[in-house]
């Protein structure tokens, strides 16, 4: 773990004083709360010189946010005015109602500011998980980094939509389903978190079903006997069988309309359905798409190449700087998350010591990417972005993992000059 520098004297050396403020501001809590300020301050810029950027989805929600006000919220009058209201997005909804009845024309502004304030709080809770891991200063440093220049993610701070502020709920999630696992055996709270913020991104975005499976294992995991080591290494081993076992069944049921035809589910299973036969990988990415397919075996050949195409981040539609950019960025931080899965196999099946928060982490990508190849990916690959503070924690325990190895090689280079 990195370690304050100690004062041996009264004179000051600068570099010194440098080292040591900056220990304090990554190694302490009012050292990352200022940091989640200036990061906030940063997004703002960002965010308020680009200006606001509205799409097809913002005229929705903001239609249907009117209807919102003008029934005096009355959600039961909402609803019934709204038939065709087929996502339940209701609180989403309702902040932006909220926004326009206290800011009136300046509401996208107020959603401006929610969606940066959304991005530094998240990065604030990273920074604070890694802290309790009692990790060193480059993995804080990294997270730091990489929430402030990643392109990808605070790019969509600008848009009027639901993703960011999501992406806050998902975090939260996150670290309270790990506080949940390290709880004191009669903690009662620690179970209502996550659940709680569970049903709350339900009614935020339909798209939280992917919490479902890292609650129940979280739950699970939380198990206090002498086999919650054992219980952890079988249930973490069956992840991918069981998410190949849900598109095998996902392409087979997908075929056969008459399952699913005159169903509650009918409408949204008949827009994946259409999505299928239209050989769609990438929305709007023509040049991934593939033949149409012809039988189940053919589209569970589109989901798995879907898995894949989930974590692309460049495109020849995307601009030759982009692309770079791009490259640059996610080239280093995929590489440092492989890693990091790799850290917490080891831990898990060689030291039998579970590293909690990145088994959460890679269930938690594991089960977005699962889901949105069986639904759909966005042309930018906007559904994507809940994943990248999961990965953001799998790239630091790859640093970690990177420190180990070279103090170990430094105390063995160390001996054999000795001997």
């Amino acid at each position: 773990m990195f370690k304050l520098p100690d004062v041996m004297s009264d004179k000051k050396d600068p570099i010194q004083e440098i080292r040591l403020f900056v220990a304090r501001l990554f190694l302490s809590s009012n050292g990352i709360f200022l940091l989640a300020l200036f990061s906030f301050a940063y997004f703002l810029a960002f965010a308020f010189l680009t200006g606001p950027v509205e799409s097809i989805d913002t005229l929705s929600y903001s239609r249907w946010a009117d209807l919102l006000i003008f029934v005096d919220f009355n959600f039961f009058a909402f609803a019934n005015e709204l038939t065709n209201l087929h996502i339940p997005y209701i609180l989403f909804i309702f902040t932006v109602a909220s926004l326009k009845l206290g800011l009136g024309e300046y509401w996208i502004y107020g959603l401006l500011t929610l969606n940066c304030l959304s991005l530094s709080i998240s990065g604030y809770i990273l920074m604070r998980i890694l802290q309790e891991t009692k990790v060193g200063f480059l993995e804080l440093f990294l997270v730091f980094l990489v929430n402030i220049l990643l392109y990808e993610r605070f790019f969509w701070s600008r848009y009027l939509l639901s993703d960011t502020t999501f992406c806050l709920i998902s975090t939260a999630f996150l670290y309270s389903s790990y506080c949940m696992i390290n709880r004191s055996p009669r903690s009662v709270i620690s179970f209502i978190f996550p659940l709680g913020i569970f049903f709350v991104g339900l009614l935020y975005r339909p798209t939280t079903i992917i919490f479902l499976p890292l609650l129940c294992l979280a739950f699970l995991f939380s198990y206090q006997g002498k086999r919650r080591v054992l219980i952890t290494q079988i249930f973490f081993a069956l992840i991918i069988i069981l998410g190949l076992a849900v598109l095998i069944f996902w392409a087979w049921y997908i075929k056969r309309p008459e399952l699913w035809d005159g169903s509650i589910l009918n409408q949204p299973i008949s827009r994946a359905h259409h999505w299928f036969h239209e050989g769609v990988i990438i929305k709007g990415r023509l040049h991934t798409y593939l033949p149409v397919p012809e039988s189940a075996y053919d589209i569970l050949k589109i989901e798995l190449v879907r898995l894949f195409q989930f974590f692309r981040f460049t495109t020849p539609m995307f601009s030759t700087t982009h692309n770079l950019v791009n490259a640059v960025s996610f080239l280093p931080l995929y590489s440092l998350a492989l890693i990091g899965i790799w850290r917490t196999m080891i831990l898990l099946y060689r030291d039998n010591r579970p590293d909690f928060i990145g088994i959460l982490s890679i269930i938690f990508i594991g089960s977005a990417a699962v889901f949105h190849s069986m639904i759909q990916i966005d042309y930018d690959w906007r559904y994507r972005l809940p994943c990248y503070p999961p990965i953001f924690l799998l790239a630091a325990g790859g640093v970690s993992f990177l420190k180990q190895l070279f103090q170990v090689s430094t105390v063995r280079g160390g001996s054999e000059q000795t001997t």
